[in-house]
């Protein structure tokens, strides 16, 4: 989820040209990048309509189309003043509320499931050094992003990779031990998830690891894997922390363990963290 309270734009008060470049852009003015002028209160006026608006992202079915989410987003979340959807196209959608106790509300409250519910699995593998000492560990939350139950492992001596899908086949087996049906797997490695979805493992060395982490798929109903963004997978990195430190090889956590809290709350209420990004 990403907040689109400050629409991303260049924009530069034809008033004082200096100070506002200053302020809304931290690019340097090197007269090759083309700049629109624009008044502060015509920057307001532009603004102002969005304050109240969130970007999201419908993830576990086939018909995320406008009539689908939005009335059963609004049905869950039920605003007590007007709340607007645009759909922005591949699943994503813009809403927009007109009272700002409905938007935090929902921030801190959710639900984030709409339709069917799913079981989400957050997994991650930590390495030091690739190769190096490594664990791999996530935890399951469902549909409101409570807490269900986590898991670590300490590996030994492999690589990150490795790790990564150890995690995953782990997550997998714990929630099929749970007896769920419906999941989407999280992770915030692309490798890992090309390996399971698409690549020839054929000749592949992990390739009984990769086959494992399929079959296991195949055990669920309904069943996704999706890449996510480190920043976004903290808690499951906390987990797998847990495991390269652990003196016992496969640990389940019933409870929250000491430490995450926090990483967990930030999952649930979807704040942004920025991310650097190199242009090559």
């Amino acid at each position: 989820m990403v907040s689109s309270s400050e629409p991303t734009a260049i924009l530069c008060d034809s008033s004082n040209r200096d100070e506002a470049l200053e302020e809304d852009s931290d690019m340097e003015d090197d007269g090759t990048i083309p700049t629109i002028l624009i008044s502060r209160e015509e920057k307001k006026r532009i603004r102002t309509p969005w304050l109240n608006s969130l970007i999201i992202k419908a993830f576990g079915t086939d018909k995320a189309g406008y009539n689908f989410i939005f009335p059963r987003i609004k049905a869950q979340w039920k605003p007590r003043g007007k709340m607007d959807c645009i759909d922005l196209g591949l699943d994503f959608f813009l809403i927009r509320f007109h009272e700002k106790e409905d938007l935090n509300r929902v921030l801190h409250g959710g639900p984030w499931f709409v339709g069917p519910h799913f079981l989400t699995i957050r997994s991650d593998g930590s390495a030091l050094g690739n190769p190096g000492m490594a664990g791999a560990g996530g935890l399951l939350r469902d549909h409101l992003g409570r807490w269900i139950i986590g898991f670590s492992r300490n590996i030994g001596w492999t690589t990150s990779i490795a790790a990564e899908l150890w995690a995953i086949r782990d997550g997998l087996e714990v929630a099929i031990s749970k007896g769920f049906s419906k999941i989407i797997v999280e992770t915030d490695s692309k490798i890992a998830t090309i390996l399971i979805e698409s690549a020839d493992i054929s000749l592949h060395s992990l390739g009984i690891l990769i086959s494992d982490c399929r079959s296991l798929l195949g055990c669920f109903a309904d069943a996704q894997i999706s890449h996510i963004y480190r920043e976004a997978n903290t808690a499951a990195d906390f987990m797998a922390k847990l495991g390269t430190s652990s003196a016992t090889n496969f640990v389940l956590y019933d409870g929250s363990p000491p430490g995450i809290s926090s990483f967990l709350y930030h999952g649930c209420i979807g704040t942004v963290f920025p991310r650097i990004a190199v242009a090559v």
